[in-house]
């Protein structure tokens, strides 16, 4: 209603200044054209008055005589001369005299006899419709035309009779009086009067939806201020039901005490947990005061106390003694529920649980706590709590190895993680030394190792690593094994497997291995990749000649000369088989491998070891294939060891002793 009731208003408003804007601006038009009437009358006297004259004649010696006039020349002899002048070409003369920039006027005509006379535009269509019309053949028309800022008027001329032959033909309207009048200062009056009224229209209309805004939510509010009071006894008494049934399914006692008048009241479940009916109790604060355990009451009473003087609420763990004469462990709550006129407690409600099988289990926690905590001090492995970066705890075994240090705090000064001291051993099976990283490692793994090496020893551990939860914050429980001698047999086991018996160098099995881990390790390094095969050349001649005893010898030279070539750790020397061999570096560019193959060549050849068979050199010589692919490459090593096998054989044919690099690797 209220809105209807300012819908209303507004449109009223509304209506009243569109009134009064249509009607200023009908006025301001009715002025512009009072002015130009009362300038149409002069003009209409001034004609008249040329009419009235009859005949009127000029004095002059070039103005030509009007041929539609009689007597239109007086010729008086000598220089002088009297021109009769038609009395509508005087009051055109006086229009094209007109200076006022504001006002000019001009006789108009659509069938004139002078063209210049001709009517144009808006006063050619008027006169024509005046003309047709005869309902508006006696009145005058106009426009405003706003893009000039000019009112355009005019208003018919008739004559009764043609005052001379050349306006015989005319009609009974002859043209009309056409008058253009400055509007500038009326529509800008107007236009004033529209700014005005759009400016109130959009003032009122903003104010109009403000107050509606604010209407409609103050009527939101007091909707819901109405719901919410005529709901409130309702939900106070839900609420009162839901308090009862939250007391009851939760199984807590309820109290209330008044401190003044000592009087308690309890609901029957506080009475349920001593075993007591309401004839055990007298009511007041003695009912529960004089059953608790003596040890506890000294500690609680001074807690309750200092919170009814500054009425904060407490929570407290105590013993109270049961009908049967045990005790049983309370959690007992409490607060200030109602103050006096000189704001001090008056009244204190709270409740009562019964915790005593929590107690029992938190007796049992802590003894299996004590228990824990003594297998993982006594143990003899390596037992850390960490979150894969910092260590947080350590047992007595951590500093059986780092003997350097007495506390954790002390080795935490220089080291955060254990991890500082991982090292990776030479068969690359042991876990990374990056915080964060170890540890996903070893969680991935069934046999993760680690090495550490402190103080000039190495040691290797079995480490096992658990997820584990305290305070509600998951670390890892890392145990570490120390499996040193084992590891070292083991290794010890594995290098017989894996080293040719004659030439002690590796042989075809861990080539087989080793070949990709080095390839990848390359590509991750972003390192050239070179494979060599070797082959002594005419071996069996070789062995056919001098025999086979003599051969193995040979091989053992030929070995040890390369072997005291190899100067670094990645570059790694294979037995492949007979008398064929093998070798893998990293890090060098196609022409540094192509020089460091030659070199090993000329090396072989150097020893000198006497072979007739093999001419022209006549002394035992190797010739080399070899391949070297650049990080980009995505070749794989089968066709790496292809390519440097087809290497060798073009190396064969070309008069061996020497390399050959396959073109397109």
């Amino acid at each position: 209603m209220v809105s209807i009731l300012i819908f209303i208003s507004w449109v009223s408003i509304e209506s009243i200044f569109l009134y009064i804007a249509k009607n200023a601006e009908v006025s301001y038009t009715e002025a512009l054209l009072k002015q130009a009437r009362i300038h149409s009358n002069e003009i209409e006297h001034i004609q008249q008055w040329n009419t009235s004259l009859g005949t009127v004649y000029a004095l002059s010696n070039t103005l030509q005589p009007n041929k539609y006039l009689k007597n239109n020349l007086l010729d008086l002899g000598t220089d002088k001369r009297f021109v009769k002048i038609n009395p509508s070409w005087m009051l055109k003369m006086l229009s094209e005299s007109q200076k006022d920039d504001s006002y000019s006027f001009k006789l108009v005509s659509n069938t004139p006899i002078n063209p210049t006379n001709k009517a144009k535009g808006f006063y050619a269509q008027a006169l024509k419709d005046m003309q047709i019309s005869k309902i508006n053949s006696n009145k005058e028309q106009y426009v405003v035309d706003k893009s000039k800022n000019l009112l355009k008027y005019i208003h018919p001329v008739y004559i009764d009779k043609a005052c001379a032959k050349c306006h015989a033909n005319l009609g009974k309207l002859s043209g009309g009086i056409a008058i253009e009048l400055d509007a500038s200062f009326y529509l800008n009056h107007i236009k004033s009067v529209w700014i005005k009224f759009w400016f109130i229209t959009i003032f009122f209309t903003l104010i109009a939806t403000v107050f509606l805004y604010f209407y409609k939510q103050l009527t939101k509010k007091s909707i819901k201020y109405e719901n919410l009071n005529n709901n409130l006894e309702e939900r106070i008494s839900s609420q009162a039901k839901k308090f009862q049934l939250a007391l009851d399914g939760s199984r807590l006692g309820y109290w209330h005490w008044n401190i003044k008048t000592h009087k308690q009241d309890v609901n029957s479940r506080w009475l349920n947990m001593l075993g007591l009916d309401r004839l055990d109790i007298k009511g007041t604060d003695e009912d529960w005061s004089l059953r608790i355990h003596p040890d506890d009451k000294e500690k609680i009473m001074p807690i309750i106390s200092a919170s009814i003087d500054k009425q904060l609420p407490y929570v407290l763990e105590f013993r109270m003694l049961h009908k049967n004469g045990h005790y049983i462990w309370i959690q007992g709550s409490g607060a200030v529920t109602q103050i006096d006129s000189d704001g001090k407690a008056l009244e204190l409600s709270g409740t009562h649980q019964d915790i005593s099988d929590r107690k029992t289990l938190e007796l049992k926690d802590k003894s299996n706590s004590l228990y824990l905590k003594t297998l993982f001090e006594q143990n003899p492995n390596i037992i850390i709590i960490t979150d894969s970066y910092k260590i947080k705890k350590v047992n007595h075994a951590f500093f059986n190895l780092f003997t350097e240090y007495s506390s954790l705090n002390e080795f935490s000064q220089e080291h955060n993680c254990i991890c500082d001291f991982f090292e990776e051993s030479k068969e690359h099976d042991t876990i990374s030394n990056v915080e964060g990283e170890w540890i996903q490692e070893v969680l991935k793994s069934s046999e993760a190792i680690a090495k550490i090496t402190y103080a000039q020893q190495e040691h290797y551990f079995s480490v096992q690593a658990k997820k584990i939860y305290e305070h509600s914050e998951m670390n890892m429980m890392v145990t570490f094994n120390d499996v040193t001698s084992m590891y070292l047999l083991k290794q010890k086991f594995k290098e017989h497997s894996i080293v040719d018996a004659l030439t002690n160098i590796y042989n075809r099995r861990h080539f087989n291995d080793l070949f990709p881990h080095e390839l990848n390790r390359a590509r991750r390094l972003n390192n050239n990749f070179s494979f060599a095969i070797i082959d002594v050349d005419n071996f069996k001649l070789y062995n056919d000649t001098y025999g086979h005893e003599a051969g193995d010898t040979a091989l053992i030279s030929i070995t040890e000369a390369i072997s005291k070539y190899l100067k670094r750790s990645t570059e790694i020397f294979f037995r492949l088989g007979g008398e064929e061999f093998g070798i893998i570096f990293t890090d060098y560019s196609k022409e540094k491998a192509l020089e460091y193959s030659q070199s090993i060549c000329k090396t072989v050849e150097n020893i000198a070891i006497e072979h007739n068979k093999n001419s022209p050199y006549n002394v035992l010589t190797i010739s080399i294939g070899l391949c070297n692919v650049t990080p980009l490459s995505n070749l794989n090593t089968n066709t790496i060891y292809k390519r440097a096998d087809e290497a060798l054989y073009k190396a064969k044919e070309n008069g061996r002793n020497r390399v050959l690099l396959y073109d397109e690797c």
